[in-house]
């Protein structure tokens, strides 16, 4: 042992008394290291000292382990030789950094800014949502205001149970969401930027929680075999970060140790840290409940003793023995160290509970609330989505799809299939698709000179095998149709267009009536089998109108590719899969 020369500054709060003694060594077990106290330390002082280590990075401060006034000595155990001394803690000025740098920003991951935090609506990332997946119905009439939700299909599940939920919240002010059976968080942007707000969403994650930030976006994974019926996502004004703060400037000003230092990662590996975010979580919601009925003064006591309540004893000796690698056991065998650090503790939550910073942070967060501090998202699957299935057609003005002259062109739901494949089939078997389906849409559109009407309509359970079949024969069809019935003249023949899964049909031709020019004509039809969805689609066009069969063709493979696609999207069907 000799003293230091030389040795590192103490951190801002701490202020060196006496000398710095270097030790060296390779130890087997724990040691205790006495310090002299300095002469000019009187007994009302001794309060205030600090036992002070040096990693090799920086400095850690703890309340003395045991105290001997009378031999003025102070006394640590260690099993690490490294510089040690003591200080004098100086909380008013420690307390007094914390709270300049809150009057600033507030928030462990910058979801509070203060002076603007819920006053103006924000651009948060919003994921693009021209077609969200209609089978998962949202109420959102009680949800945060203005804000942007957008349901997916996660196109890795082949059987289309699972969806990405994306929700971008457009007001400054985050939400802690605690999430139903069947629901995970997934995604958050911005992300957590340092390791206190990390360890608090793993630990969330754990309870089944999740912050939908301020002006950020967060993606949940529903299950949708996994959701109750009536599942509702409850949401409460989120202060999570706020008491956080608070709790984790107590334990760095009781420790000395920055809370953006090695310290924070050494706390998520302890049970009391996981324990302390859960007591955050909780008081966060308790506090949230009452926002509406409470002033500045107090909500700035709420979020103070919250931090001091949550943030134990245990919890500010397991930080400092692990990242300090002291003894864990031997800090709880001195009463005298528990006393003190619960009198640190009392001392700062004393200063920053009467200090005005904090009282101003509680009151713009007043200020900036929105009418609601509480929320609740109903969630729940609607499959098949019966009455939102007109919403699954080409929207006219995208795709080549554009809306037509006349009156109920949809798109809309309503309509009824009558056949696919052809008239000829069809005298040969007939086709019930009123017994079959269980809803149907419809909707007429142009496709430059070419009139085009889309069908789509869900396959009852019972009868969806029977429909599988009927479409594997007519894939397999290649029988030319002459049908001349009552004036009217149709002549289709098979066309191997592009095959959805082998269970498309598509026939092209001419129709019309005796003594007249015959139309340019054709019909394909495809049935997906996952969702049992059948989507038909006929072309015709002006006899005069310069259209020929190449061009029914083609109209018939693009029109039915991107309706295909939208029903994927819309419906989870599985058409464009390979």
């Amino acid at each position: 042992m000799e003293e230091a020369a030389a040795p590192p500054r103490m951190p801002p709060g701490f202020t060196q008394v006496g000398a710095v003694t270097k030790v060296t060594g390779k130890l087997k077990d724990h040691v205790t290291i006495t310090l002299p106290i300095p002469a000019g330390v009187d007994d009302q002082q001794v309060s205030n000292l600090r036992v002070m280590r040096h990693d090799g990075t920086s400095w850690g401060a703890m309340p003395p382990q045991h105290v001997d006034l009378k031999q003025r000595l102070v006394k640590v155990t260690t099993n690490e030789f490294s510089l040690w001394g003591l200080s004098r803690w100086d909380v008013e000025q420690a307390v007094a950094d914390f709270l300049a740098g809150a009057r600033n920003t507030l928030s462990s991951g910058g979801w509070w800014i203060l002076g603007s935090v819920g006053k103006f609506a924000v651009n948060p990332p919003i994921t693009e949502c021209r077609y969200p997946a209609l089978t998962l119905q949202l109420d959102t009439s009680q949800f945060v205001d203005e804000a942007f939700l957008c349901p997916k299909f996660v196109m890795e599940d082949k059987e289309r149970h699972t969806y990405r939920l994306h929700i971008s919240n457009l007001r400054g002010f985050p939400v802690m969401l605690r999430l139903p059976t069947g629901v995970k968080p997934h995604s958050v942007t911005p992300q957590a930027a340092n390791p206190v707000t990390q360890l608090m969403v793993q630990v969330g994650q754990e309870r089944g929680l999740a912050v939908l930030p301020g002006g950020g976006e967060l993606v949940l994974d529903v299950n949708a075999l996994d959701l109750p019926k009536g599942a509702r996502i409850a949401g409460a004004l989120d202060l999570t970060g706020v008491i956080m703060d608070t709790g984790v400037a107590i334990i760095r000003m009781v420790t000395g140790y920055e809370w953006d230092d090695k310290v924070i990662e050494a706390m998520g590996k302890t049970q009391e840290f996981v324990d302390a975010v859960a007591c955050v979580m909780d008081q966060s919601e308790r506090i949230a409940k009452q926002f509406h009925n409470i002033g500045a003064a107090k909500l700035a006591w709420e979020f103070t003793y919250a931090a001091s309540g949550c943030m134990s004893t245990k919890l500010i000796v397991a930080v400092a023995s692990v990242y300090a690698e002291l003894d864990y056991e031997a800090y709880n065998y001195f009463e005298e160290f528990q006393k003190a650090v619960q009198a640190a503790v009392k001392r700062v939550v004393t200063l920053i509970e009467n200090a005005p910073a904090v009282t101003q942070i509680a009151a713009t967060m007043l200020a900036a609330r929105s009418g609601k501090t509480t929320f609740g998202l109903g969630i729940e699957r609607e499959d098949p989505a019966v009455s939102n299935l007109y919403k699954a057609l080409p929207t006219p003005g995208n795709g080549g799809f554009r809306r037509t002259q006349g009156a109920s062109v949809g798109p809309a739901n309503g309509g009824q299939l009558t056949l696919v494949g052809t008239p000829c089939m069809v005298e040969g078997q007939p086709q019930p698709w009123a017994a079959w389906t269980q809803g149907a849409a419809y909707a007429r559109y142009d496709r430059g000179a070419i009139g085009t009407s889309v069908q789509v309509a869900y396959v009852r359970a019972e009868h969806k095998k029977t429909v599988q079949a009927l479409f594997t024969n007519l894939a397999g069809n290649t029988a030319k149709c002459d049908q001349r019935k009552d004036g009217n003249i149709v002549v289709l023949e098979n066309h191997d267009g592009r095959q959805f899964g082998g269970l498309t049909d598509y026939r092209v031709g001419q129709a019309g009536w005796e003594n007249s020019e015959y139309m340019p004509y054709g019909v394909v039809a495809a049935y997906d089998p996952t969702k049992g969805v059948v989507v038909h689609i006929s072309m015709s066009a002006d006899p005069y109108s310069g259209v020929d069969l190449d061009d029914i063709k083609k109209g018939l493979e693009a029109a039915l590719d991107y309706a295909a696609n939208k029903l994927d999207v819309s419906l989870g069907t599985t058409y464009t899969l390979k």
